[in-house]
């Protein structure tokens, strides 16, 4: 079979397109988070925005996969991956379109930001190690440094035209419209990946108990 055909499979195809799209959103959510919070936080006596506040902001999304990963790396490998990937797609394009129409009519309490990046930064610790371990399942053995280095280009190009427009597009959509488009981008790669066709684990008599690679991992962070 030609290996760009082997590679380029329907499977893996539509698992890189579907993230390179959610990518993008999010990558552009982030810069427009920032300018939001910002302006949202704007004071007399902070004319700029609470910078404080904003880091603060950013570490909820973040924390969530530092305390989560060993959990949600040995859940991964004993359920269905391709279910983890829809489900945890689905609900962050959920929460991201109720958040992007509830901010379109002034009607976010700013201060739910904080449990909606703690609940995305969940999410999300279970999508990576469901998403990564799929792709050597996607493409045959002899394609897997391409498939890898195929999912890291999309996501270092999407990182960068995020970083590059965001600001742009925040000027000219707004931040209300492009929470939404990060929505509707997770919603959108969440129904792609309804079509993939993810291998279930194999049995294994002697696997260790989900709890002893919980602790494993824990030891090994």
């Amino acid at each position: 079979m030609n290996p760009v055909k082997r590679l380029w499979n329907k499977n893996f195809t539509i698992l890189w397109s579907g993230q390179m799209v959610s990518d993008f959103g999010n990558a552009a959510f982030s810069v427009a988070l920032g300018f939001w919070v910002l302006e949202m936080t704007k004071t007399a006596e902070m004319p700029g925005g609470n910078t404080a506040l904003m880091g603060l902001i950013l570490a909820c999304f973040a924390l969530p996969g530092v305390l989560l990963g060993p959990v949600a790396g040995a859940f991964a490998d004993r359920h269905d991956r391709k279910r983890i990937i829809v489900l945890t797609d689905c609900l962050r394009g959920v929460l991201f379109a109720l958040f992007g129409v509830t901010v379109l009519l002034k009607i976010f309490p700013f201060y739910m930001i904080f449990p909606l990046a703690i609940i995305e930064g969940a999410l999300g610790s279970f999508f990576g190690p469901a998403m990564s371990s799929s792709i050597p399942e996607l493409v045959p053995a002899d394609d897997l440094t391409r498939a890898n280095s195929a999912r890291s280009f999309s996501s270092t190009l999407t990182q960068l035209m995020g970083n590059s427009l965001g600001g742009l597009l925040y000027a000219m959509l707004t931040a209300p419209v492009l929470i939404l488009f990060n929505g509707l981008s997770f919603l959108f790669a969440s129904f792609a990946q309804l079509f993939i066709k993810v291998p279930a684990h194999a049995a294994n008599p002697e696997r260790k108990h989900i709890f002893h690679d919980i602790v494993e991992g824990v030891r090994y962070t």
